[in-house]
């Protein structure tokens, strides 16, 4: 269509003439009033379409000629809608019996009636203003009750409450060389989980940003803010954080790439935790300012041989002051499809609250492919780190090997690995700071901290943001075996099974020695896939040596151990078996432990399907350091899930959970949780309930969950 035809189209603009003589009537007066405000929305429409013509195809906003006759010109237009509105009722009950005879009753009666909305569409056009929004809006009445046990910072009593939740995001020009986003959240739910502290959660999100595509620097600006409650019977934690984040990047001749980073972010926290293990008030006040550039040249126009730089500024303050400043630069080279080879240098400079630490980098390394099957690597490094008194230069050779191979049987893989390492330690004796070691939590497991000889008082936990802190005795323990310290998840916190934390902590180290480190990994793996399908054997083993100090090889500072894995695995239709025996020998602490567990799964009549599993866990601790009571821990967990459907819209599920540990710690969890839904034309009924029951040691905690929800669609 070309301007005349858009203007034919788009016809007469200005209001139309009366005609001569005829005098207007109050009837007159309304039709031109009617239709002098269609004539203003039918401008407002053909100026935009008119607009859209008259753009350049380089701005984005280009339309084919089948989009021209079909160009939306509509000042709103919804593309989807739907909600429902009903209510949900929300029982919780928490006893806790402890040795002395003290009994705490707590419990919260919750009563929500709401309304849920959500809607998408744009504003004349989806390439101006796209929209997805959701909303919900009710009254919560709450009735809050506790006993045998006041808290100043508790609310007792009831209250009714305005809640209101909604989720918009909008886009704004998405396919414009300049584009932009707004997002605004925030949402009030309890929290249904088994083993956790948690009863109600409330989060809150605003930000938004602008994005430059076109140029020869591309832009990211954004603003963000998020809050997050968690309301618990034994804690609250209240936390906000601010965002600022603005990127920017260029490509030079397709073989350059940069981006720069900036991130501003502040944090604040506030949590509280009182039972009677442990009581907690703490504020978290971080200020933090981020800086990164990066920078690759490619070398061939297939990327695989390049030159890339990394330069990063990272300064902390408030409650606890950190900075790091680190420079990398790596060179990598494709001399063949099979052979690669690179060289790596970096700096990296920690520095938190007095301690000041310096570690450089160097390695050369070689990569080689024979086939699929073969896959070999060789390098040599050196690395030297100065803090206080004490400095550390390591020297060494690493070369692995894996094989891979299909055999008429099934799949084997194996593999081999050592790195023998020259580790001068010069200067005095002295503490040393670990910065973000990773440790994953599992439930019933002891996860060992890297270092020995570590100083249990300087533990710190956090998340993997590094901003909300967990508390010992609430979130986790601190256990020691000889000169090595672990942590070990506690059911009940802010901590689930699998979470990932990081831990800074101080250790002791000895200064003036010498020594020549040997470590050595084996691995090998065959899985079935004809006879015996589904059987899996491995074994696993570890050794890691020292010799030529002169202090002995009882010396605590110095990790040696060997730790060997038998495993087996068998996996039929509906049913898989794994065993695992390890020994483990160290000059820090013994053990042998067996782990046995069966994982069942079955789709029974009716639509059903039946998930379960058992194990069993046995320790034994071969340290004559610990007591003829505490030389093993015994662990049998058992877990079920049953679910299924009913009728052509309804479902039903039902779990339980249960644990029984024994020896080093005395513990008992179990939980039960069932519920059930159904869906009648456009009404939905929800409604369950779980109880759970803990015992450590001489406390008890009985916990009760009961829940009813009551929906109806709007569309």
């Amino acid at each position: 269509m070309g301007l005349t035809g858009l203007m034919r189209a788009i016809g007469p603009i200005g209001p139309g003439k009366a005609k001569p003589g005829h005098r207007p009537s109050a009837i007159d007066a309304m039709r031109n009033l009617d239709a002098h405000v269609f004539s203003v929305r039918l401008r407002a429409g053909r100026c935009v379409a008119l607009l859209y013509w008259l753009l350049p195809p380089s701005l984005g906003l280009a339309l084919t000629p089948a989009q021209e006759e079909a160009a939306p010109i509509a000042p709103f237009k919804l593309t989807d809608w739907g909600g429902e509105v009903g209510f949900w009722v929300d029982y919780a009950s928490e006893t806790q019996k402890h040795a002395d005879a003290q009994t705490i009753q707590y419990s919260n009666l919750s009563f929500e009636e709401y309304l849920d909305y959500e809607l998408a569409g744009y504003l004349y056009h989806p390439r101006l203003v796209d929209f997805r929004a959701r909303f919900k809006t009710g009254l919560l009445q709450q009735t809050i009750d506790q006993q045998g046990q006041t808290f100043d910072n508790r609310a007792v009593g009831g209250s009714n409450t305005a809640v209101y939740g909604y989720d918009v995001n909008v886009q704004l020009l998405k396919r414009h060389p300049v584009s932009g986003f707004l997002l605004a959240n925030r949402d009030r739910d309890a929290v249904r989980e088994l083993f956790t502290d948690r009863v109600m959660l409330e989060t809150e999100n605003y930000g938004g940003g602008v994005n430059l595509k076109a140029g020869p620097f591309s832009m990211d600006v954004s603003y963000r803010e998020s809050r997050v409650n968690e309301i618990g019977f034994e804690s609250r934690s209240d936390s906000i954080s601010r965002m600022f984040e603005y990127r920017v990047r260029n490509t030079l001749m397709d073989r350059v790439r940069s981006e720069l980073r900036y991130r501003r972010q502040d944090y604040e926290q506030n949590f509280e935790a009182h039972g009677p293990l442990v009581s907690v008030d703490r504020q978290t006040n971080l200020q933090s300012n981020d800086v990164t550039f990066d920078n690759t040249i490619d070398l061939t126009r297939d990327r695989t041989s390049y030159l890339s730089s990394n330069v990063r500024q990272y300064d902390q303050t408030g409650t606890q002051e950190f900075s790091t400043q680190s420079w990398q630069e790596r060179l990598n080279l494709r001399h063949s499809k099979s052979l690669d080879t690179y060289y790596m240098f970096s700096l990296l400079r920690s520095q938190l609250e007095d301690s000041d630490i310096l570690t450089k980098r160097a390695e050369i390394g070689l990569n080689h492919r024979l086939y699929e099957s073969l896959l070999t690597h060789v390098d040599a490094h050196w690395r030297q780190s100065d803090f206080a008194e004490v400095s550390d230069t390591q020297r060494g050779v690493t070369g692995n090997v894996n094989y891979r191979k299909t055999t008429p049987w099934g799949l084997l893989t194996a593999g081999y690995g050592r790195t023998v390492d020259q580790i001068e330690r010069g200067g005095e004796s002295s503490d040393r700071i670990v910065i973000d070691e990773a440790l994953t939590m599992v439930d019933g497991v002891t996860q060992f901290l890297a270092n020995p000889d570590v100083d249990a008082g300087s533990i710190v936990v956090t998340d993997q943001a590094g901003h909300n802190t967990f508390v010992k005795g609430f979130d986790y323990d601190v256990e020691t075996r000889g000169n090595r310290t672990g942590l070990r998840l506690l059911l009940g916190g802010l901590l689930k099974d699998g979470d990932i934390v990081l831990v800074d902590y101080h250790y002791h180290v000895t200064g003036g020695i010498d020594y020549t480190s040997v470590d050595q990994t084996f691995n090998a793996r065959y899985d079935f896939e004809r006879y015996v399908r589904g059987l899996s054997l491995y074994y696993l083993w570890h050794d890691l040596d020292a010799s030529g100090f002169d202090a002995g090889r009882d010396d605590l500072s110095i990790l040696i151990y060997t730790d060997n894995l038998y495993g087996a695995s068998w996996d039929w239709d509906w049913l898989t078996w794994t065993e695992e025996y390890e020994t483990y020998r160290s000059n820090f602490s013994n053990y042998n432990q067996l782990r046995s567990e069966l994982e069942g799964r079955y789709r029974l009549p009716w639509s059903t399907q039946w998930s379960w599993s058992l194990g069993k866990l046995n320790v034994d601790y071969l340290d004559e350091d610990l007591g003829d009571e505490a030389r093993y821990s015994d662990i049998l967990y058992a877990g079920s899930t049953l679910h299924g459907r009913f009728l052509s819209n309804g479902f039903w599920e039902l779990e339980t959970r249960a644990r029984k540990e024994k020896g080093l710690i005395d513990e008992t969890l179990y939980g039960l949780l069932g519920r059930f839904g159904v869906n009648f034309r456009k009404m939905r009924v929800e409604a369950g309930a779980r109880v759970e029951q803990r015992d450590r040691f001489d406390s008890q905690r009985d916990r009760m969950n009961l829940f009813l929800q009551v929906a109806r669609k709007l569309q």
